[in-house]
């Protein structure tokens, strides 16, 4: 990509630079229709289901019992919401499993209605033909949680914790909605156990929780007091709303937007995690190395080619004692953001560059929301084990992402293209208009969810840099204008870096996230989409008005 005279900066996320990994790792999973459509067929309807189970009592709630027809699996209800999975005693076996490909540790065996409730379970832990259970890699367990369950460990005993309260998400084939999902693909510890787990509904079909209180019926139950309210168990956030404070900074336009970033940074008194491609800007670097001079726990993960560039800060960082792990792929540690005591992050399309701060088209988004920091803190957790001196580093697959306080952080490489679906849906939920400012725009999917807009009727626009929309002789630019999509590109020496969009006014999806296959597939990435936050989208839609309205002469 294009390297004015006195800039270091490039953004070499958006080429195809090592090839993808794509087709190595769809080779290990089904295809997600076939799942769902197996999962439609085992769910009963809500009638049969309830003729099928009887009343729920207060026992069922309140104690461990086996799961009906299961094996070594029990569950549990608390507060009214959650789901307590046990799977007894991790070192039984109890066969192989009908493919003969896998032994069954604990299992469901089928999609197991939960009470009234409406919702279905469906699990398995199984080890390996071929492979046997190793008690002592158990002792390597941490506990994690993906997709809203909660996994810890007490002896050869496995806990879940589910909360049954949340809206789900509509799966692609719209068959089902998951509540949780885990998709066997991580081991417990390193004792060669992997659980597959899912609990979903049909899509239509609201979870009754009410069965799960032992209070008795609702028509039954005495007007709550307020000290009731104080110790309700806290309820979810409506995920319509907003819930947080989300501020964004442009440069290189806005003067007060590297003060902003420095002034966040400073913020750190306990611990900063820094994932950055590219860091070479000297007022960031000397921030950094204050702060851990101060007693911050700081710590950088970077990409192991851009850190050993004649401009770069990160041996200067290192030798002042801070803590730095490279990736040591082929691809590419794309990541730009940073976490401030575990409540504050920074995110964008922000490399910590000189070209980034004076030349190029850039945004950063600080966002003090508790959820989404929780999120970026367990990718940041994540990625630091997994590029730990003398590890051999393989691919970590993200998990599905949900959405929570009104927005969702998407990771990737993710598993099963489960991320690349929810931002697809995100893409395609515009009624009205979906303003795009990406600097590289290769990816087939989005490309056809945009053409399909515009049939619709929706205003499609798309912003893209001149540069990287002349890759493979400006083919996607010219399919997009064909089909009667207005795109424009900058004219500058400079890069058009943004990676936004704008739907209907009222939603962004901001990130790192070049639209490439790579950048899915292969790269550390990532996406935030905030629904219904009108003042961060007033922010964006300006800039994306502002840019369209400098890039007319392109157009011609």
């Amino acid at each position: 990509l294009k390297q004015p005279s006195g800039s270091s900066h490039s953004d070499l996320g958006a080429l195809p630079r090592f090839g993808s990994m794509g087709g190595r790792l769809a080779s290990c999973f089904s295809a997600p229709d076939a799942q769902d459509a197996a999962c439609t067929r085992n769910l009963p309807s809500p009638e049969v289901a309830n003729r099928r189970r009887g009343p729920a009592t207060v026992d069922q709630l309140d104690a461990h019992a086996a799961v009906p027809g299961g094996k070594n699996l029990r569950w549990s209800f608390e507060d009214g919401r959650f789901l307590l999975l046990e799977i007894v005693d991790l070192s039984q076996s109890h066969g192989a499993s009908s493919t003969g490909k896998t032994v069954s540790v604990a299992s469901s065996c089928g999609h197991k209605d939960i009470l009234q409730t409406g919702a279905s379970l469906s699990l398995n832990a199984y080890l390996q033909v071929g492979t046997a259970f190793d008690k002592a890699g158990l002792a390597a367990f941490q506990p994690w949680k993906t997709n809203n369950i909660e996994l810890s460990m007490t002896g050869l005993t496995l806990r879940m914790k589910i909360d049954l309260s949340v809206k789900g998400t509509l799966s692609s084939s719209g068959k089902v909605r998951l509540l949780a999902c885990a998709n066997g693909n991580r081991q417990l510890g390193h004792s060669n156990i992997f659980v597959s787990c899912q609990v979903m509904t049909k899509p239509d079909v609201k979870v009754d929780l009410s069965c799960l209180r032992s209070d008795g019926p609702p028509a039954k139950r005495r007007r709550k007091s307020s000290d009731d309210a104080k110790e309700e168990p806290p309820q979810r956030h409506d995920l319509e709303v907003q819930s947080g404070d989300f501020t964004p900074h442009f440069f290189p336009k806005d003067p007060t937007s590297l003060p902003a970033l420095l002034d966040t940074l400073n913020e750190a008194r306990a611990t900063l995690e820094i994932a950055i491609f590219m860091l070479t800007e000297n007022e960031l670097a000397r921030l950094v190395m204050r702060k851990h001079k101060a007693g911050v726990k700081v710590r950088i993960i970077c990409d192991n080619e851009m850190a050993v560039t004649a401009t770069s800060d990160i041996d200067e960082i290192i030798a002042a004692g801070v803590a730095v792990r490279k990736d040591d792929t082929k691809l590419l540690m794309h990541h730009k953001f940073a976490v401030i005591d575990s409540r504050v992050v920074v995110n964008g399309s922000f490399n910590w560059t000189a070209g980034a701060i004076r030349n190029n088209e850039e945004n950063i988004v600080v966002s003090r929301c508790k959820s989404l920091a929780e999120a970026f803190q367990r990718q940041f957790e994540q990625l630091w084990k997994a590029f730990a001196p003398g590890r051999v580093h393989t691919a970590s697959l993200s998990p599905a992402g949900y959405f929570k306080d009104g927005c969702a952080a998407l990771f990737f490489p993710d598993l099963g293209d489960a991320n690349l679906r929810i931002f697809l849906d995100e893409l395609r939920s515009a009624k009205q208009t979906l303003e795009v400012c990406v600097f590289t725009l290769t990816m087939r999917e989005a490309v056809q969810v945009m053409k399909d807009l515009h049939k619709k009727h929706v205003r499609v626009r798309v912003i893209s840099d001149d540069r990287c929309a002349d890759f493979r002789q400006g083919a996607t630019k010219q399919e997009l204008m064909d089909a009667g999509i207005g795109f424009r590109v900058d004219a500058s020496p400079f890069n058009m870096h943004h990676k936004f969009a704008v739907v209907d006014g009222r939603t962004v999806i901001n990130g790192s996230f070049n639209w490439t296959r790579q950048a899915e597939n292969g790269n550390n990435e990532n996406v935030v989409i905030h629904r219904h936050a009108p003042g961060l989208a007033r922010a964006f839609q300006g800039e994306f008005e502002r840019l369209w309205k400098e890039f007319a002469r392109s157009a011609a």
